[in-house]
């Protein structure tokens, strides 16, 4: 079956299991700037193994300033790109819970699309986050963390904690990171002390990225253990897992391109 999951966290899947992850295989290529799946290979890998569950993520790469002046970028996230996503949540709300379309988001845009959408949209994106349908991971957005202070890397956790004191939702347990290719050591120490289990880093694959294996247990300075999933190759996998892959359950995650908005039901 196909599991689709609303955060990067895998409630699902047995720690155990994931700590043995090896390898991945991930095939990205961008199609323009289209709201279409930017792993537009999604089904390649292998029907020849023994996965019985895939757990899909749907996520955007959100790159404020990079596709238009960022004022058009945050407005954008306000108006068409969330009309696209509540449009998308409608049209799979009819199928079984674990079949519906959940988008996955940066803390901050999130907190950015309540505060400017119009009255009528966000009565809508609050039932959406409410229902768990839009689900914000705990970082607020992708930064760099050497070019930041401690208190700020704390700090920017209030946004996905605000948010889902509000909405009466379990704090997240999850986070991603994309295009940048190295962190400070502090990042397992502040998300693990947060709650947060699991960390998702996907490269730009034209940076040069540490040598280190697709999923391990990161170490911070006060010992905290924080899994965390590596790939260098871009910022996501595709729905089949690789050829050889030895266990039941197999992480699809799913990207769209640069401010590009949640993929279309089709």
């Amino acid at each position: 079956m196909i599991l689709v999951k609303s955060g990067l966290f895998l409630l699902g899947i047995n720690t155990s299991i994931m700590r043995y992850f090896q390898s991945a295989i991930f095939v990205l290529m961008v199609a323009g700037l289209s709201s279409q799946i930017a792993a537009v290979n999604t089904d390649e890998g292998t029907v020849s193994n023994q996965v019985t569950d895939i757990v899909v993520v749907f996520k955007m790469h959100v790159d404020i300033g990079y596709t238009d002046w960022t004022e058009g970028v945050l407005q954008k996230y306000c108006n068409e790109m969330l009309e696209e996503t509540l449009s998308s949540i409608d049209e799979t709300s009819n199928l079984p819970a674990s079949e519906r379309f959940v988008w996955t988001i940066p803390a901050w845009p999130l907190k950015y699309m309540l505060d400017h959408c119009s009255a009528e949209k966000k009565e809508k994106l609050e039932k959406a986050i409410q229902d768990e349908r839009i689900v914000p991971h705990a970082l607020p957005v992708t930064f760099e963390t050497e070019a930041s202070d401690l208190e700020n890397l704390v700090r920017g956790l209030s946004y996905a904690s605000e948010i889902n004191k509000a909405y009466g939702l379990p704090q997240a347990r999850d986070a991603k990171l994309t295009d940048v290719p190295s962190h400070s050591r502090i990042l397992p120490t502040v998300l693990k002390n947060a709650g947060v289990d699991f960390l998702h880093i996907g490269c730009n694959p034209g940076s040069a990225s540490p040598e280190v294996p697709v999923l391990f247990w990161w170490q911070g300075p006060d010992e905290s253990h924080l899994l965390t999933f590596y790939w260098s190759e871009y910022y996501g996998s595709g729905i089949r897992p690789p050829d050889g892959w030895p266990h039941k359950t197999w992480l699809a995650m799913i990207h769209t391109h640069e401010n590009t908005g949640a993929p279309s039901p089709e």
